[in-house]
């Protein structure tokens, strides 16, 4: 290879490892320590040999902080523990409060992204905890960066006349969010990934007889099998894949005794190199794997996995494969994930079509298989993983890509071999995958990620938009609501409402509140409700300084289905969480706390009003119009109901609340039933009407058993509460009477 070319590929590749590192660390940063999965167990192993404690014990009945990673195999956290030991961490037994209302694993709902609570003092210069997770933290990204490299070297070795196939392949597994974020925490994974990357790497160099010294590097093979397997129990599964090369290149030179002996002896270093590890579980659980006891602490699938429950298996390994941060509840829009699928389908259509084109070469399936036995290994890698992920799934309930990682050099290779044969003569095109994988890397910091952990702001008192002192509420006499706003705007079924509260502590609180906000129907029924510490579960009430305003914004969701339109009332509380007893609560002049702190105003969804089956054209006042109705029966026998709906618009804003009455008038024009009240039961008063809005009214009418048969015509009108004067009503003259609309004549049958 020209010197020229080949400075290019080492800059290339120096570039990716660079951009690699700057990004683990970016996201090292912007994760809160223990906000990945199970990082706070990985972290307490690493202190606990650290602290020269000696390897730890599962417990089924008693797990501890170190939970089921108490079972793990040692080697990352003995490197981990030598690399960061140093650091006084001051608090390696610290144990951080948890936020009880974490959405851990539902990544659909808002808010509560944080697993636990974080303090001040987690924050840069970090010292103590944060300082000894951000250390071990860094260890993982060096191994990242490991994997990074490996990956270059697999392509280069698989394609040594295609460098641009070697840096794409490289730079998708860099670039790949999940890998990112998986790099920048402390988790033994990382170790795994690299191990296993490192093992494809020099069985493909078997495979392609890019060793001189075979016995040799059967001895290195073996070294890294057990390294492998004294990381994690799926370093196990490397065997088979060892097995399947070794027994392919006996097959292809028919030197099946030469072979044989050097997989035998790789097998032997690798016990030598970890079996004392699972001799110990032997003695210690009485099972070489602990698996059993790994699994009481996990716990088992509550369901058995069966075809029809495998496709939502998939769509979280789908998921997590590409972008699903935190505990597996930070997720980009569907969109992203779809466009995920369409690479992954484009490049396996390249996978065939380049296949297609080597075999209409006239090239043996033999020859093929020679030529190419090497790849052979990167598909057989990936099947291998899968099943080993397969059966693990069975066992508990872990779909997770990060489960798929030590497979990751391989599948990025071949995804990007695949996309370069869509592409044969156009090299360029390789960039794309690994720019649209980076760009989505650098956006997911703003847009998805740090939103999840930020804290809501602080502005002093005097900036507090505080109509009246007398309006705030006092919560157990320390914790003040200093005012609420929302949206004077009606909002529609199904939409959301932003909602800020401001907030201050008069003195330190030494608990954690939960707050709720409800939205209650005319009945005090909760239809919408938030519960949550502050700060969507940031920023709990024991952070709060004294001497500023918490600006806490919310967003509650109406349900689609709620009886619009409809005036709702927002109730704002505190109580605590492990009793549900709430905090007391007045006004600061002693007054009693208010039942709800706001209305809201819900219109129904677009489209859902429909036209009157009766128009009529008749006018209240100059200000509300009643343009149809809807009956559903005008003969009724006496006990029977009749139901009336009525279409009514404001024609403006509507300062008073206007009541209905309809009622029942024999043949000399006599009311004999009726009934009166606020349009729409009182949910829906004339008061919170939008100018020009259909308003429908339903008026269930019942029929007294008692009733005598005959004609009886039903009257509609509206009047003034405080006077009880009916408003004036112009139109078809020859229907009104009295200031009501005869609306149709109702015939009572004996």
């Amino acid at each position: 290879m020209p010197n020229h070319l080949q400075r290019k590929i080492n800059w290339g590749i120096a570039l990716i490892l660079a951009a690699f590192a700057i990004l683990a660390l970016a996201y090292s940063v912007a994760f809160p320590i223990y906000e990945a999965p199970d990082e706070d167990s990985h972290y307490r192993y690493v202190r606990h040999l650290a602290d020269g404690k000696g390897f730890p014990i599962m417990d089924a009945a008693n797990p501890g902080l170190l939970a089921q990673e108490a079972g793990q195999p040692p080697l990352y956290y003995i490197l981990a523990a030598a690399l960061t030991g140093w650091v006084q961490d001051g608090g390696g037994e610290r144990i951080l409060a948890e936020n009880p209302h974490s959405t851990i694993g539902r990544p659909l709902l808002p808010g509560n992204k944080n697993r636990f609570i974080h303090a001040a003092d987690e924050t840069w210069p970090w010292r103590g905890l944060a300082a000894g997770v951000h250390a071990a933290r860094l260890f993982s990204i060096l191994l990242g960066l490991g994997t990074v490299f490996l990956t270059f070297l697999l392509a280069q070795t698989l394609f040594s006349s295609q460098p641009a196939l070697a840096l794409a392949s490289a730079a998708l597994v860099a670039f790949t969010p999940q890998f990112i974020f998986l790099s920048a925490a402390v988790s033994n994974d990382n170790l795994i990934i690299l191990l296993s990357t490192l093992s494809l790497y020099l069985l493909v160099r078997v495979a392609g007889d890019g060793f001189r010294r075979s016995w040799l590097a059967a001895i290195l093979i073996g070294i890294v099998l057990g390294l492998a397997a004294l990381t994690k129990l799926g370093g196990l599964t490397l065997l088979a894949l060892a097995g399947f090369a070794y027994l392919m290149q006996a097959w292809r030179t028919r030197r099946w005794r030469r072979n044989l002996l050097q997989l035998g002896l790789a097998f032997l270093v690798a016990l030598l190199v970890a079996g004392w590890w699972y001799a110990r579980n032997w003695l210690v659980y009485g099972d070489p794997t602990g698996l059993a006891t790994f699994l009481a602490i996990v716990g088992p699938r509550a369901q058995a996995l069966t075809l029809a429950s495998l496709p939502s298996e998939l769509q979280g390994l789908r998921i997590s494969l590409l972008a699903l941060f935190g505990w597996f509840n930070i997720i980009w829009p569907g969109w992203v994930y779809r466009l995920f699928d369409a690479f992954l389908l484009a490049a396996s259509v390249g996978l065939l079509l380049r296949l297609g084109r080597l075999m209409r070469r006239g090239i043996s399936a033999r020859t093929l298989l020679h030529r190419h036995r090497a790849f052979l290994l990167l598909p057989a890698w990936i099947l291998l993983s899968l099943l080993a992920l397969l059966r693990w799934v069975t066992l508990t309930p872990a779909a997770q890509g990060r489960l798929l990682f030590p497979a990751i050099a391989a599948i990025a290779t071949m995804l990007m071999t695949g996309w370069a044969g869509l592409w044969p003569r156009q090299r360029v095109w390789l960039a794309f995958p690994p720019a649209a994988f980076l760009a989505l890397a650098l956006l997911s910091l703003p847009i998805v990620i740090l939103p999840g952990f930020h804290k809501p702001d602080l502005i002093p008192v005097s900036n507090a938009p505080i109509t009246s002192s007398d309006d705030a509420i006092l919560f157990d006499d320390r914790l003040l609501l200093l005012g609420v706003e929302g949206s004077p705007e009606p909002v529609r079924a199904g939409d959301n409402v932003d909602i800020t509260l401001y907030w201050q502590a008069l003195q330190p609180v030494p608990y954690n509140a939960t707050q709720f906000i409800k939205a209650l129907d005319r009945n005090g029924e909760a239809i919408s409700q938030i519960n949550s510490y502050n700060g969507w579960g940031t920023f709990p009430t024991s952070l709060w300084p004294s001497d500023t305003v918490i600006v806490d914004k919310y967003r509650l969701p109406i349900p689609e289905d709620v009886d619009a339109p409809t005036l709702l009332s927002i109730d704002v509380g505190l109580y605590d969480y492990d009793t549900d007893d709430g905090y007391s609560s007045r006004r600061l002049d002693g007054r009693a706390a208010p039942d709800s702190v706001m209305s809201l105003r819900v219109l129904p969804r677009q489209g859902q009003t429909k036209a009157p089956d009766h128009p009529l054209a008749f006018d209240f006042a100059g200000q509300i119009r009643l343009l149809g109705y809807d009956i559903d029966r005008q003969e009724v026998n006496p006990g029977k109901d009749i139901n009336l709906k009525l279409y009514w618009q404001g024609d403006e804003l509507i300062a008073e609340d206007y009541q209905v009455f309809v009622h029942l008038l024999d043949q000399e024009g006599q009311r004999v039933i009726g009934f009166d009240g606020a349009p729409r039961g009182g949910r829906w008063p004339t008061n919170a009407w939008e100018p020009g809005q259909v308003v429908e009214d339903v008026r269930p009418l019942p029929i007294p058993a008692d009733l005598s048969p005959g004609l009886y015509t039903l009257a509609v009108g509206l009047y003034r509460l405080d006077t009880f004067e009916r408003l004036s009503a112009t139109g078809a003259t020859e229907q009104i009477a009295d200031r009501a609309v005869w609306l149709t004549q109702v015939e009572v049958r004996p």
